[in-house]
């Protein structure tokens, strides 16, 4: 191989953040997230040398912070054993970097989001147009043709290539003749939209004082014209999600020149920044790596299938899907998932005595899908006797799936991914090791690392991305977004997107020969709710019925067929159940702190310790929109250094002003009244009438 250049991570992850301060993404998968200066640089600990990791995440005036991500340039020689980072500041080295992003929103110019609706993987004929049963809906369907592409929220590129040098996607921080595009709204509201807060930002890009790049996301804005009361949202709608492409060009000591490429995605918040999903985005992306492009030959090929031999490594494979499991406490009500991963025998005992009990183990959880992960296998079965409702255990992981909510493909419970089914059945065999792992696809932490943050199952449609991100056509290599202005020799046209823009219809899934091959800025994040807050508003839990193989809906009604079970979307990302924990306080006298804690917790309504519903006090879509950034983040208050084999995750920094107690009315069975109705009622309600503040324009 020689010298090889690369960027790290190939895909990044930014969150969305109404506060102009921002910290540093993990390092590490559940790892915590890094304090730094203004332009990205790492800040440390001066008497241990360490990172300063963020405590609070919220700023003074209690807005929510951004995540920033951040990508740097490693050099890969064959003849040493790990790669090293570059100091792009070094002129004895580089002689020059130019850092290239380029994000953009396609949401309002794509289809609803309607499950599966348009996932190729399950089969040619379940386009968006293909579909029989059900006509495929564009947003905002009254623009046509080419007319849609100005519905794409979009900047343009921007580049940065000297230390701290700073620059924004918006309108007046327009570098060069790019045709931009940004929404338009009611001129009822004198071009602003009646409910939510106008989109015309998608973040910033950032040189750090080494030159390394740093990405931030949007505000976390929304807003539209109409109103809308369904997870996926509603027409008239804009937010600032986004994603694009990474692009760094780099000049060496010699002159010669390398075109290096990633992709950033931009989040939502993910409110408990330490706790990890079952099915992580990382997991699914090696699934897609070893499964369809054959990345690991000795674990899987389409020839042989499932190598029957491989050994596995409990530490790298088996332990993050258990300890997972036992995270879910902390934000969810789950007490049969935190029995199950503690069992009464030792995990790491691989020896014939042992072989039952793993066995045993093995059999609770749910089977996967061999064709298509998340549907098939036993994705429609709760309880681990399918016969007898009233007896056994519900199968792991204990979450909705990615289809409980319409009767159209039906994937009622989650399923781990396929390769993590067939490490757990390795293990389960006793062909496992614990010795220290190395990386299957020869990766680095950090390509793991945001990724691994991110939810990866269910996908109904997901917090971060969607199913497309399991489709292996939207990748160039393992890990490696295949972008649409690249050719096939692998060099970039940088005059493409000036030329053509951006395409309302493009389908970075379509197989070759249709509209389609390689993702445009705003691919990736497309198929998501619009506005993003409708999802954190109602995806969290769901009633599903659970005898019914094929159906999940009563005939004609969009009520869920009784009988039902509770089950949980993704806590780790939005958390349902949590523990009220009392705010951090700067006061340093000990009387003042007590009374700070009182007021506190007489505000909040109940006390310490209690358990309590994360986003209790907001009634509907519309007040989420405007609230989302009073809720506070679960973080482990333990910060002596065995925090982690000792946590105590609480809620902290929910603005408790913002709301107040009082009595109110319940919710019908399906939580949802009307769009001003309640749902999931705990006494709480907002003091301010957002939905009055919002028509008065402020």
């Amino acid at each position: 191989m020689g010298v090889e250049y690369k960027i790290h991570p190939p895909i990044g992850v930014a969150r969305l953040g109404n506060s102009g301060d921002f910290y540093l993404s993990p390092i590490k998968i559940g790892g915590r997230p890094i304090e730094c200066t203004e332009f990205g640089d790492e800040c440390f600990d001066a008497e241990n040398g360490k990172f300063r990791y963020v405590k609070k995440f919220k700023d003074k005036q209690k807005r929510v912070k951004k995540q920033a991500a951040k990508f740097r340039i490693f050099k890969h020689d064959s003849s040493k054993t790990s790669p090293e980072e570059i100091d792009l500041s070094d002129t004895s080295q580089i002689k020059n970097v130019k850092w290239t992003v380029h994000l953009a929103n396609k949401k309002a110019a794509w289809f609803h989001f309607s499950e599966f609706k348009g996932d190729l993987m399950l089969g040619e004929d379940n386009t968006y147009e293909g579909r029989k049963d059900e006509d495929a809906e564009w947003r905002n369907k009254e623009i046509k043709g080419d007319d849609r592409n100005k519905l794409i929220v979009d900047f343009g590129p921007r580049t940065v290539n000297s230390p701290k040098m700073r620059l924004k996607f918006m309108n007046n921080d327009q570098k060069g003749d790019y045709k931009i595009s940004e929404p338009k709204y009611s001129t009822k509201n004198k071009g602003k939209p009646l409910y939510g807060k106008r989109v015309n930002y998608l973040g910033e890009v950032i040189c750090d004082s080494k030159k390394n790049l740093v990405v931030l996301g949007g505000h976390g804005n929304s807003g539209g014209d109409e109103l809308f009361a369904t997870f996926a949202g509603g027409e008239t709608w804009y937010d600032d999600i986004s994603d694009g492409p990474v692009i760094c060009e780099i000049t060496l000591a010699d002159d010669s020149k390398i075109v290096l490429d990633a992709w950033v995605i931009v989040g939502p918040p993910k409110f408990a920044p330490e706790l990890v999903n079952i099915t992580t985005l990382d997991d699914t992306m090696r699934d897609v790596a070893i499964y369809h492009l054959e990345a690991a030959p000795d674990i899987y090929t389409k020839k042989n299938g499932w190598n029957p031999d491989y050994i596995v490594n409990f530490k790298r494979d088996i332990e993050p899907i258990i300890k997972s499991i036992g995270c879910y406490r902390w934000v969810a009500n789950v007490p049969s998932m935190m029995d199950f991963c503690i069992p009464h025998f030792d995990l790491q005992d691989n020896s014939p005595e042992n072989l039952t009990n793993r066995q045993t183990y093995f059999n609770y959880f749910r089977k996967s899908g061999e064709n298509y992960w998340g549907i098939g296998g036993q994705s429609n079965q709760l309880f681990s006797n399918k016969d007898d409702y009233l007896n056994g255990i519900p199968l792991m992981p204990l979450n909705a799936g990615s289809n409980s909510v319409s009767n159209r493909i039906v994937d009622k419970f989650v399923e781990l991914s396929r390769t993590q089914y067939y490490f757990l059945k390795q293990w389960s065999e006793g062909k496992f090791t614990t010795e220290e792992p190395e990386d299957i696809l020869g990766l680095s932490e950090l390509d793991h690392a945001d990724l691994g943050n991110c939810a990866g199952a269910p996908l109904c449609p997901g917090i971060e991305v969607t199913w497309n991100i399991k489709n292996p056509s939207i990748f160039e290599d393992p890990y490696k977004i295949k972008h649409r202005n690249k050719n096939q020799e692998g060099k970039f046209d940088s005059n493409f997107y000036f030329e053509h823009g951006l395409s309302y219809n493009w389908d970075e899934t379509a197989p070759i020969g249709k509209i389609g091959g390689g993702c445009e800025p705003g691919d990736l994040t497309k198929r998501m709710a619009d506005p993003w807050v409708s999802d954190l508003f109602e995806c969290n839990v769901n009633h599903i019925n659970f005898t019914d193989a094929d159906r999940a809906l009563t005939a004609g009604h969009q009520l869920e067929e009784p009988p039902t079970y509770l089950a949980y979307w993704w806590p780790p990302q939005a958390p349902w159940d949590v523990i009220l924990g009392v705010t951090d306080s700067e006061i340093t006298d000990i009387e003042n702190k007590k009374e700070k804690a009182k007021t506190e917790i007489e505000a909040s309504g109940a006390s310490a310790g209690q358990q309590v519903n994360f986003i209790r006090g907001v009634h509907n879509h519309i007040e989420m929109v405007y609230a989302w950034s009073y809720l506070g983040f679960i973080v482990n208050q333990n910060e002596d250094e065995n925090r982690e084999d000792y946590p105590y995750f609480v809620e902290k920094e929910r603005n408790h002003e913002e709301f107040e107690v009082s009595a109110v009315s319940v919710a019908n069975k399906r939580n949802i009244v009307d769009p001003f109705g309640v749902r999931f009622e705990h006494g709480y309600h907002l003091k301010k009438d957002l939905i009055q503040y919002s028509k008065d324009g402020e």
